[in-house]
């Protein structure tokens, strides 16, 4: 995370030096309330000069589920918190934008299911009391994408905003607990039940990206 701090902190000052002290904006503060794949979210937005903006905010959605699946009730959680640091580029001074930099990820999928009946792990049936499991991604992820919108604007106060790009969150990480209904099984369910998250990494492995759209509007001050 601090090297990504360090890249982001030199893009900043060298925007500062671009920008050569000369701003077209008429404000310099901005704050945008928007919707997108990463929830509900606002943005403040810090004049920089006539092409740059610096940007920050923060995201949130939750989702429960309480469902029957087979052979287990199973309640969950899908937690989205995210906090993006960017920096928007506005190359012709007007609303369009290239946005790069970081987003502090705290993204988590939580599952706990109360199995019915015996539960097959690594080929072989337990009986388990509580089956949970979480998976969570790298906590510092790259992010690029483009845009439309300049909350610190000089043509006028209200506009629209947009974004379309990606977030680098790598590999997810996979964690999962079991009880078993004997005492005398849980060494050898928590091996079985590592195999299986070992397994379910393997196949998660390629989903390294998540893709980020978001459409609200903003106002400056």
């Amino acid at each position: 995370m601090k090297k990504w701090l360090g890249i982001v902190a030199v893009v900043l000052n060298m925007a500062r030096f671009g920008a050569a002290a000369e701003s077209s904006a008429d404000h310099l503060l901005g704050i945008s309330f928007k919707l997108s794949t990463l929830g509900v979210g606002a943005d403040i937005a810090l004049d920089l000069g006539k092409h740059f903006n610096l940007r920050g905010g923060v995201n949130y959605g939750s989702y429960d589920l309480n469902v029957a699946m087979g052979k287990a009730d199973v309640e969950g959680n899908l937690l989205w918190l995210t906090a993006p640091i960017l920096l928007d580029w506005h190359p012709a001074a007007g609303g369009f934008r290239v946005s790069a930099g970081g987003i502090v990820n705290k993204n988590k999928i939580s599952l706990t299911a109360d199995p019915l009946e015996p539960i097959e792990l690594d080929g072989v049936e337990y009986d388990i009391e509580r089956l949970s499991g979480d998976i969570s991604f790298r906590e510092f992820c790259p992010y690029v994408g483009i845009g439309v919108g300049n909350a610190v604007g000089g043509d006028g106060r209200a506009h629209f905003a947009c974004d379309f790009g990606i977030m680098f969150h790598g590999a997810p990480k996979v964690s999962s607990r079991a009880v078993a209904a004997s005492s005398a099984a849980q060494d050898v369910l928590d091996q079985a039940l590592q195999n299986e998250v070992d397994n379910l990494e393997d196949d998660l492995s390629g989903f390294l990206y998540y893709p980020v759209v978001s459409v609200g509007f903003s106002i400056a001050f």
